[in-house]
């Protein structure tokens, strides 16, 4: 509203600008974040899931298997190779 464009609009030139939606590049960051957290054992996936405000740990994998091609478990297993 600030800017005095509609969501539409922005979508839309977002969408053009990135190739992706603005929804979808945020979720894009999130995991990408995951990837960086799940790096430290000392935290579990279920405190990564909340801490990226994902609204449930199972969501989060269910997404994060869909991205990346694994489960948030079996990356991090995959980091110790």
């Amino acid at each position: 509203s600030e800017l005095r464009v509609s969501y539409a609009w922005f979508r839309k030139a977002f969408k053009t600008y990135t190739g992706i939606a603005p929804h979808q590049y945020l979720l894009q960051l999130k995991i990408e974040k995951a990837k960086l957290l799940l790096t430290n054992r000392s935290r579990s996936i279920k405190e990564i899931a909340f801490s990226l405000n994902f609204e449930s740990a199972f969501y989060f994998s269910k997404l994060f298997k869909e991205k990346v091609g694994v489960s948030p478990k079996e990356y991090r297993k995959n980091l110790e190779r």
